[in-house]
């Protein structure tokens, strides 16, 4: 994702803040669930039928930083 983005590889300490930032939100989203459920109900599109509710909402939370990324790539 991060290539698709920026039409680079991430260096070391890039991998290192990305995969930090997943970890932590995975850890998040676990402990709490029903925080994982609701953060699909947010938005024009609600999802319920999730396999992995926490999995999910951690990976949407680290492409949502990368599109973020000054160097993001963006066509209009």
């Amino acid at each position: 994702a991060f290539r698709l983005f920026t039409s680079r590889t991430p260096d070391e300490k890039e991998k290192e803040i990305l995969s930090n930032l997943l970890q932590d939100q995975l850890a998040t989203f676990s402990e709490n669930t029903d925080k994982a459920n609701e953060f699909f109900q947010t938005g024009d599109t609600k999802t319920t039928d999730v396999e992995n509710p926490a999995r999910l909402a951690a990976t949407t939370m680290l492409v949502s930083a990368l599109m973020n990324f000054d160097e993001s790539i963006t066509k209009r």
